[in-house]
């Protein structure tokens, strides 16, 4: 089982990558979360939450001047 589930999470992310074959991917993760349906939810939340935090940083805060004029705004 654990061999499977080690292919499923290669192919998962391999196909993540191009556009092309992100179907497949998606449906990669599905299957994953059928079998292991906590695991898999609880690892995609926390992506979700490292990209938000990550895209957030990024945003130009209009109040906080140390900010903007680190960026050059």
């Amino acid at each position: 089982m654990i061999s499977i589930t080690c292919a499923l999470v290669t192919a998962a992310v391999l196909c993540m990558l191009f556009a092309s074959t992100r179907n497949m991917g998606v449906l990669f993760v599905t299957i994953l979360c059928f079998l292991y349906p906590i695991p898999v939810i609880l690892v995609l939340i926390g992506v979700g939450i490292v990209f938000y935090k990550k895209r957030k940083s990024r945003t130009i805060h209009p109040f906080n001047e140390t900010a903007n004029r680190c960026r050059g705004k």
